[in-house]
């Protein structure tokens, strides 16, 4: 008992502080414990959140693929039969027959992505139905914007008035095709062959333009340049360094003109 009256505050303390220290030593680890598994849990659900919002990704790709598809065949299938018995031909064509293939390309073409709209176009071309020479169907108006004719071979395709928006044309032949009055905002027309190719009033806002192969000659360069220069927002296009030189030289020389 003595022993026990004897002692201080500091032994009272010193007595209480191991089993004090272990029970928050305890709880603390406790937490982080709790923590750690908390965070283990939520790394786990959002992986399972990721591979479950991929897995629907993958899906809905899957399934506008197939969508695509279905309706460009379903396209070709109706221009088909108006060509073998509508009356849209070669030897001649009903004008209603005209009517609907525009009608059907217009309907159809906003529901395709840009790699099934630059197939309906090479579709028409190559049934020569868009060729300038006997086009059959105007595609004016028609959004063709995004429109993949990489490399595509397109000479005198007949595509006035038409929204070309960030069409992909590179290293595409478009030697003689009428793009006038065509809407080519951010089009990619680089390495492209535009010999002979009509871009009067065509909108060039941000239209990029390099060389290609066929223009090595000046005639063809100088012709180019002209062409160009018959487009409007030509200005705002994206030039290599050698064509916007060529560009500059010939608006300066232009400019400096005598009027008669």
């Amino acid at each position: 008992m003595d022993s026990l009256k004897n002692k201080t505050l500091w032994d009272w303390m010193g007595l209480l502080f191991i089993p004090m220290a272990l029970l928050i030593g305890g709880y603390l680890l406790n937490q982080s414990q709790i923590t750690q598994q908390n965070k283990i849990e939520e790394a786990r659900i959002d992986r399972q959140n990721q591979l479950e919002s991929r897995r629907i990704k993958e899906q809905r790709a899957i399934e506008d693929e197939r969508n695509y598809i279905n309706i460009l065949n379903n396209y070709r299938r109706s221009i088909t039969d108006l060509m073998i018995n509508g009356g849209l031909n070669d030897t001649g064509y009903h004008p209603v027959a005209v009517q609907a293939a525009t009608a059907l390309t217009a309907s159809t073409a906003p529901q395709l992505d840009g790699e099934r709209k630059g197939q309906m176009l090479l579709f028409l071309y190559n049934a020569r139905l868009i060729s300038k020479d006997n086009p059959r169907i105007y595609l004016a108006g028609i959004d063709l914007s995004g429109a993949n004719l990489a490399r595509a071979r397109l000479k005198g395709i007949n595509l006035p008035k038409s929204n070309l928006s960030s069409a992909d044309f590179s290293d595409a032949d478009l030697t003689g095709a009428n793009l006038s009055s065509a809407v080519l905002i951010h089009a990619d027309l680089r390495y492209a062959k535009l010999s002979k190719t009509n871009f009067t009033d065509a909108n060039l806002k941000d239209t990029r333009f390099y060389e290609s192969s066929d223009l090595e000659t000046s005639p063809q360069r100088a012709e180019l340049i002209q062409a160009l220069t018959k487009g409007s927002h030509w200005q705002e296009a994206v030039f290599s360094p050698r064509l916007q030189d060529e560009l500059n030289r010939f608006t300066r020389d232009k400019n400096n003109k005598p009027k008669e």
